[in-house]
């Protein structure tokens, strides 16, 4: 697939066409930023880098950059609750051999694999979400198997209650091509977090510094997503354009462009 550097035009056409609205028992549930994901019915709509071992190495990587503990075991255990089960826990690969075997993974977590001190993270970090990973696939949770190369045109950050379908058909030069974005879903992702922060401190997965509370816990969350999530847009989306897409409650939306990676 071609890539195409997508315009603000297009990106209106795409978000019209593929946004879509969400189930709230499912707003919770993750997917990955990659571009490559289908228009399927059940598709998380909370977008963010890596999905659920992205996630869990959000959290490892806030602890590093900011002293505090995390028990890897309650963490994994504090997702799978957050998340409704082991079943629920969302990831991706981008393909298998014959026998069945991982051959590829997520663009996100390789980076993470190949530079672990740039997202801030130490080695024990990266075993633990590989073992948590295989724990996952074990206990019968879907691994989405994307197909295809990169093409993404463009970073789209969302905020608002929707969800919105990576891929599209656009008509370019009076031609039909398939298009791809990466999707950041802000609103989401803060929604998880605050549920992740809370749920965290009550199991005892982490031990925060003397005085610092749920909403700490957050805000580093919080800002240690958006450190991964630009991480991986240098690697993987440098000089495409970023447009923010903000959706009111009546589902109108704006898109502003924010410049380029």
């Amino acid at each position: 697939m071609q890539k195409i550097l997508l315009s603000g035009e297009h990106i209106y056409s795409l978000v019209k066409e593929n946004s879509y609205t969400i189930h709230e028992n499912k707003e919770l549930l993750s997917r990955c930023i990659d571009g490559r994901y289908e228009a399927e019915e059940d598709l998380p709509a909370c977008a963010l880098p890596g999905a659920d071992p992205g996630q869990m190495m959000i959290v490892c990587g806030a602890a590093q950059s900011y002293g505090f503990e995390v028990i890897r075991e309650k963490l994994f255990e504090v997702l799978c609750d957050v998340v409704g089960g082991i079943q629920n826990v969302q990831f991706h690969t981008d393909t298998h051999d014959k026998s069945g075997e991982l051959i590829a993974g997520c663009g996100h977590i390789s980076q993470v694999r190949q530079a672990p001190a740039s997202y801030g993270l130490v080695q024990d970090d990266i075993d633990f979400m590989t073992a948590s990973i295989a724990q996952a696939r074990k206990s019968g949770a879907r691994d989405y198997v994307l197909q295809g190369e990169h093409a993404e045109g463009a970073v789209v950050i969302l905020r608002g209650n929707m969800g919105l379908y990576p891929r599209y058909e656009l008509m370019i030069d009076k031609h039909p091509k398939q298009v791809q974005v990466f999707v950041h879903q802000q609103t989401l992702i803060n929604k998880r977090h605050r549920v992740l922060a809370q749920r965290l401190i009550e199991h005892k997965a982490v031990k925060l510094v003397e005085g610092c509370d749920e909403g700490y816990l957050y805000e580093v969350l919080s800002d240690v997503c958006e450190l991964h999530f630009l991480e991986t847009a240098k690697r993987l989306a440098k000089g495409l354009p970023i447009y923010e897409v903000k959706f009111d409650n009546d589902g109108e939306f704006k898109v502003e462009n924010l410049g380029n990676v």
